[in-house]
């Protein structure tokens, strides 16, 4: 079932000019957040989230009811898959033909599954992907400019930090997790969120494979995931240098900004 669980600013909206604004979408299997975008002021105007698996015609519908951003289909729209079957393939070893067969052996068979090949130039590395090939051709006839990618690629795609850093994007069922060292990508995918002691495990663990001490890593942490939550606690014990992303920007109400904070990174 799908359910609106924000709704900020979209009951306000004035004219606008379709080339000064854009939609930004996140899709994972859990939700869909819808952030409409001021190019000229660089801020939020409107943002609506869903809770709930949208993956077929009768979802996606219900939900292009109720939105009053998403009918902006005049706007350019990209589209950012938070999904869980992601497999960063280093340039050189990337076969197309073999892309699908590699994940389905990787991270368990699908079906009816779109495959997206992001290149990502200034790491000499491909990052592909898969969501529901039905909710992608839905998006694709709705608006009239979308592009899509995986929010790995947009985020490698920002300039590179110096030193050791470490990001962590938490949705409901899993967690982006990217390593980076000296403008070189050490770990970039997917971890399942099962409990809080599993993944603590699981980011030690990819640190002692790569040799990095998981307490000299400042980690930055975003998404749906609170302070005093059993999963932040849990991964605070092990990760020592762990704070917010920087939130350039605020929400009315209850709504914590560091939910989305990763997304006006990708956008800025």
């Amino acid at each position: 079932m799908v359910s609106k669980s924000i709704d900020i600013g979209s009951n306000a909206l004035l004219p606008y000019e379709p080339h000064s604004r854009r939609l930004l979408l996140e899709w994972a299997p859990s939700h869909l957040h819808v952030l409409l975008w001021n190019k000229g002021t660089q801020s939020i105007e409107g943002l609506e989230s869903y809770q709930g698996e949208i993956a077929d015609e009768e979802a996606w519908e219900w939900v292009l009811a109720q939105s009053r951003l998403l009918p902006l289909s005049d706007v350019e729209a990209l589209l950012l898959s938070a999904g869980p079957r992601v497999l960063p393939i280093p340039g050189s070893l990337f076969q197309a033909d073999r892309v699908a067969a590699e994940m389905n052996l990787l991270l368990g068979a699908a079906e009816w599954q779109h495959l997206g090949a992001d290149l990502v130039p200034a790491h000499d590395m491909v990052i592909a992907w898969q969501m529901p090939s039905a909710l992608l051709d839905m998006l694709q006839q709705h608006f009239g400019t979308l592009t899509h990618r995986h929010l790995l690629s947009q985020l490698l795609q920002q300039p590179s930090p110096t030193g050791l850093s470490g990001q962590l994007i938490v949705a409901e069922r899993s967690v982006l997790c990217l390593l980076q060292h000296q403008h070189a990508v050490l770990f970039a995918g997917s971890l399942p969120v099962m409990e809080e002691d599993d993944l603590s495990y699981r980011l030690l663990n990819i640190c002692r494979q790569h040799q990095v001490d998981p307490q000299e890593v400042p980690w930055q942490l975003s998404g749906t995931i609170e302070q005093d939550s059993p999963l932040y606690k849990g991964i605070a014990l092990f990760l020592r240098q762990l704070s917010w992303l920087p939130e350039s920007w605020s929400l009315p109400g209850q709504v914590s900004a560091r939910y989305f904070a990763h997304l006006t990174q990708a956008l800025v």
